[in-house]
């Protein structure tokens, strides 16, 4: 990943460029046909540990990747949830 300001000094922008911003966009416009808000990847749900709540969404080909990419949808915390880790998820979508 490489980020910095790009551009002449007159029209100048920070931006960020990289595999891992594209894979990011990639799942960011998947939200529409999954009816999802936020969508990450396994690496950053493994990240998160149980600090949010999460669900499996699937295992989903990302344009620009040879191999499907596990994907997990963020969901809205309540008091009375209880968190359930991404890695005691199953692929179809659902907790273990």
């Amino acid at each position: 990943m490489v980020s910095g300001s790009v551009g002449a000094r007159v029209r100048r922008n920070y931006t960020v460029y990289g595999d891992t911003v594209n894979a990011a966009q990639r799942r960011e416009a998947l939200n529409n046909d999954y009816g999802t808000r936020i969508l990450v990847s396994d690496t950053t749900a493994q990240a998160a540990g149980t600090d949010l709540r999460m669900r499996a969404v699937g295992e989903l080909g990302l344009r620009g990747r040879s191999e499907p990419v596990r994907v997990f949808e963020v969901l809205n915390p309540t008091p009375s949830d209880t968190t359930v880790p991404a890695h005691q998820t199953n692929t179809r979508g659902g907790e273990v």
